[in-house]
């Protein structure tokens, strides 16, 4: 789906889409949505710029970073997004990014496609660090066991090779 930003009725519109599940793709195998998502936001044209400002709610499923076990993570984000036309956006001339640049996407066509703003707006929403539990003992280093299901009998001593030399020096 897209919005057409020729025919935006007025300068100021409401756009709700809810997309379910199986609708959206994620380019990202270990990141997959399991509720729906929920676009709910105000289109504001101006002669140069349409902002998008609203809010996106979703549930997707990605692994722990420690021990990979699938966790729940609900997303509630705010957003407030920039489009210009690549004819006005003359990426020659700026020489440097401003504050205000960083919320501002270049558009190839006259339209926003809602699918690929959701889809971007659920990755910048998803936190950059996800344990499924504070005390989430992770993934054994030797056998790969997860140490939160099952103790390992692997030996954890481990001597860095750099000091490995001084060990023969006690005997």
């Amino acid at each position: 789906m897209k919005i057409e930003l020729d025919k935006l009725a007025g300068r100021e519109s409401n756009f709700i889409k809810k997309f379910e599940p199986e609708e959206i793709s994620l380019d990202d195998e270990d990141v997959r949505i399991n509720k729906p998502v929920e676009i709910e936001c105000v289109i504001k044209r101006s002669e140069a710029r349409v902002n998008l400002r609203g809010r996106i709610k979703a549930g997707v499923k990605v692994p722990c970073d420690r021990c990979l076990i699938d966790v729940d993570v609900d997303i509630d984000n705010e957003f407030d997004v920039d489009f210009v036309s690549g004819s006005i956006y003359d990426a020659a001339n700026a020489l440097e990014l401003n504050e205000d640049d960083l919320n501002l996407s270049v558009l190839d066509t006259d339209a926003v496609d809602v699918e690929e703003f959701a889809r971007e707006q659920l990755y910048l929403a998803l936190p950059s660090h996800i344990i499924c539990k504070t005390d989430c003992l992770g993934l054994c280093d030797k056998c790969r066991a997860n140490r939160n299901i099952k103790n390992c009998e692997c030996d954890k001593t481990e001597i860095d090779p750099r000091w490995a030399g001084l060990k023969d020096l006690l005997k």
